[in-house]
């Protein structure tokens, strides 16, 4: 108690331990928009914000950055703020694909709230009371908070098909030696890609032959000139990928 002239002490705010503000689905969805507007360049976290439709200084930004960055989906700091392989691979590999299961299941794990949940529970989940009162007592997280963290990780669940996780994130696939593959028209650049690809109706498979007996295979759905023009684009940005490591020393 404080005595006369003397000042009350303040109570120390509770701070939870760092959490995912938004949803996994929700977190791709913006990545999207960011890929639309920067592609794979280097920016900051407050431009990112402007693609959001967030006003200038939003602290809802640096929320979500985070929330992000935990899911694996953005990398870098200050002016060099820029979306990662995991989510380039989320967004362009073939949905219902092994690869994009995999790459899902990575960043549904990346958050260590979702990583100590789903190593407690697996799929079976309690009550929300339950999880709550576990949250709040061992965890450590501010009860006002809990009903929404505990909404967005199992939203965040299903969005990753965890009831398919085999308890491994290598997956089974073989890689091709002598060629890359672009699935669905765009390039995905350094991830493992299947040695074989089904091609769905109305896609058309195109062989384009290099040096060497070597080719590159085309799976290509049906396309129009701005699909062409994000295609050619994003495989300029992933030259460096594709070169191999003599002709990038060279370069």
């Amino acid at each position: 108690m404080a005595t006369e002239g003397q000042q009350e002490p303040k109570k120390k705010q509770h701070r939870s331990p760092a959490y995912p503000y938004i949803d996994l689905e929700d977190a791709v969805g913006k990545a999207r928009i960011v890929w639309d507007k920067e592609r794979k360049n280097p920016t900051t976290a407050e431009i990112f914000g402007s693609h959001w439709d967030y006003a200038k200084g939003s602290s809802a930004v640096a929320l979500i950055v985070s929330a992000m960055r935990q899911y694996g989906l953005i990398e870098g700091k200050g002016t060099q703020v820029r979306l990662t392989d995991l989510a380039v691979k989320i967004m362009f590999s073939d949905e219902g694909s092994e690869e994009k299961k995999l790459a899902l299941q990575q960043a549904f794990l990346g958050p260590q709230l979702y990583k100590n949940l789903w190593d407690k529970y697996n799929l079976d989940l309690p009550s929300n009371e339950s999880l709550k009162n576990y949250m709040v007592r061992d965890g450590g997280y501010n009860d006002k908070m809990v009903s929404i963290l505990i909404s967005n990780y199992k939203k965040s669940l299903d969005f990753a098909s965890m009831k398919d996780y085999s308890g491994s994130l290598d997956g089974n696939v073989e890689t091709t030696q002598n060629s890359e593959k672009i699935i669905g028209g765009t390039m995905v650049g350094s991830m493992s890609l299947p040695a074989s690809v089904t091609v769905a109706a109305k896609q058309r498979q195109f062989n384009i032959p290099l040096s060497g007996n070597k080719f590159i295979q085309l799976v290509v759905p049906q396309i129009n000139e701005a699909d062409f023009a994000m295609f050619l684009g994003t495989l300029n940005l992933w030259k460096a990928n594709l070169l191999s490591p003599e002709e990038n020393k060279a370069e």
